[in-house]
């Protein structure tokens, strides 16, 4: 409980400051950037669609996190502006280990509705997002919270495989050329075997096999300051696995996260993230992640010479 009050109590800071942002520009007379052609915010995917002919690539990470360097990669590109494929990298939440640690995933999304902005009407697009059993293990200093409270837990080592199949619902109303909001919800299906931990005397113990489904939500503003920059405040739940207090057993659940920063375009279709994230199972502010990355859009379909109906 303690936790999640000093989540709500970061995100609302993080909010404020977005707010006293938001302010500043609120005057000012700007003219948006062509298209913020990419299909999500921070994390979370958003109601838009590549256009068709569109690769995107995103390039990045999160630093001064609690276990050292997280990376990700993604490959995007748009099909016929009904459809979109996404390879990349994703990471699994868990506190059994002191960093996240990386899977890869491919996704297929589809235009639900494509809404008319005239109206308000949202742009809602459905995501199937899967992986294929995934090794996850780590030993020593990469074990954190229960595993290694006070050094005496007892646990030397975890090795287990994953697999995770998502399904979102996403939806983004343009509310104005400046303001958009989106949010959604999504149905995570967690599984996991070979489930194995080895003690300080390096006995080994195996434990059951886990399957559930869990059902969150994520919503995010994204408001445009002026004519090269949007900021972002991304607040979300997403998967977590983790040990019981008494490290006897492991469980599924989930946890909250909030984000907030800025996407900043310096050419039309390159854009560069940087923000802040927060995830309810830190201890406190110095465990907050500075997340940077690279965005970065190519209009295959131009360069072929192929035209767009």
């Amino acid at each position: 409980m303690r936790k999640s009050k000093e989540t709500i109590l970061y995100t609302l800071l993080f909010a404020a400051v977005l707010a006293i942002s938001l302010n500043a520009y609120a005057e000012e007379e700007t003219e948006a950037v062509k298209d913020n052609y990419f299909s999500r915010m921070f994390i979370a995917p958003t109601g838009r669609m590549l256009p068709s002919g569109i690769v995107g690539l995103s390039f990045g990470g999160a630093f001064a996190t609690q276990g050292g360097k997280e990376y990700l990669g993604l490959f995007s590109i748009g099909l016929g502006g009904v459809a979109e494929l996404e390879v990349s990298t994703a990471h699994l939440v868990s506190n059994v280990f002191s960093s996240s640690k990386w899977i890869g995933t491919t996704a297929l999304k589809f235009t639900v509705y494509n809404g008319k902005p005239e109206t308000m009407l949202p742009k809602v697009m459905l995501a199937f997002r899967s992986n294929r059993w995934s090794s996850i293990e780590g030993s020593g200093s990469d074990l954190a919270g229960p595993a290694d409270e006070d050094g005496n837990s007892g646990i030397y080592s975890v090795d287990f495989k994953t697999h995770i199949t998502s399904l979102y619902l996403s939806a983004t109303s343009e509310l104005s050329p400046k303001l958009s909001v989106s949010g959604g919800l999504v149905w995570h299906d967690v599984r996991t075997k070979d489930l194995w931990y080895y003690s300080n005397n390096y006995q080994p113990t195996e434990l059951e096999d886990m399957k559930k489904s869990v059902v969150g939500a994520f919503c995010g503003v994204e408001n445009l300051l002026n004519p090269t920059t949007y900021s972002i405040l991304e607040v979300g739940l997403i998967p977590e696995i983790r040990f019981d207090e008494k490290m006897e057993k492991m469980h599924i659940g989930q946890l909250w996260y909030s984000m907030v920063g800025v996407r900043f375009f310096f050419r039309e279709m390159t854009a560069v993230d940087a923000g802040i994230k927060y995830r309810s199972d830190y201890s406190g502010l110095a465990d907050a992640e500075i997340v940077v990355g690279l965005n970065i859009g190519i209009d295959i379909a131009k360069e072929v010479g192929v035209k767009r109906r």
